[in-house]
């Protein structure tokens, strides 16, 4: 995203009012988690390093391997957070590809009965599924523990806190029925619009 945005004007990028709503709710929760997790468990750290050098003893060993564990674990789960957060408006704007294609072939294949179809209900229903869908596959390595690395080095990156399963998941579950759906679409209305032409 960072390079598309280097490559085309800004105000294509400005986000809309939920999107700023959404911005100010990770900015508020990532100062929370950078003020109280991290530091915290330095803390700790420090003490306990200091209290070692006092008095040696194999039991300080395993606070600050806890303490460094905990340091990790809140590390890692912002930047769960930071690729769930990603993941989902990536979703959202793939399916809702998909639906402006189903609705320009329904507007084509069926233009008689379209204006009956075309209604508030099915509209907010669809969109009620699409965000669904979209917080369900962004946020499953937060739902499922199970698609976490469990050895995160602390480069926050998607392959790198979490596991290749959640990629198969997203490309299988998402993007190439998208695909599929997207050119099947398109290749239908080409051919209406063929054979009207």
């Amino acid at each position: 995203l960072s390079v598309l945005q280097a490559s085309f004007p800004g105000h294509l990028f400005q986000p809309s009012l939920p999107g700023k709503m959404v911005s100010l709710l990770y900015a508020v929760l990532h100062s929370l988690l950078s003020c109280l997790i991290p530091p915290a468990n330095v803390l700790v750290i420090v003490a306990v390093y200091q209290l070692m050098r006092k008095q040696p003893g194999t039991s300080y060993v395993y606070i600050l391997n806890l303490a460094t564990a905990d340091l990790l674990v809140g590390v890692m789960s912002f930047c769960l957070l930071r690729l769930a957060m990603s993941m989902t408006p990536c979703i959202g704007s793939i399916l809702t590809l998909l639906l402006i294609s189903l609705d320009r072939y329904l507007a084509v294949m069926l233009p008689l009965s379209y204006p009956t179809l075309l209604k508030k209900t099915p509209m907010v229903l669809s969109l009620l599924v699409l965000w669904l869908l979209s917080f369900l596959f962004g946020y499953l390595p937060l739902i499922l523990p199970s698609l976490q690395r469990g050895n995160y080095t602390g480069y926050c990156g998607v392959l790198y806190v979490a596991k290749n399963e959640y990629l198969y998941i997203i490309c299988l579950g998402i993007f190439a029925p998208s695909l599929l759906a997207l050119v099947f679409l398109h290749v239908s209305v080409g051919c209406v619009a063929y054979m009207q032409h």
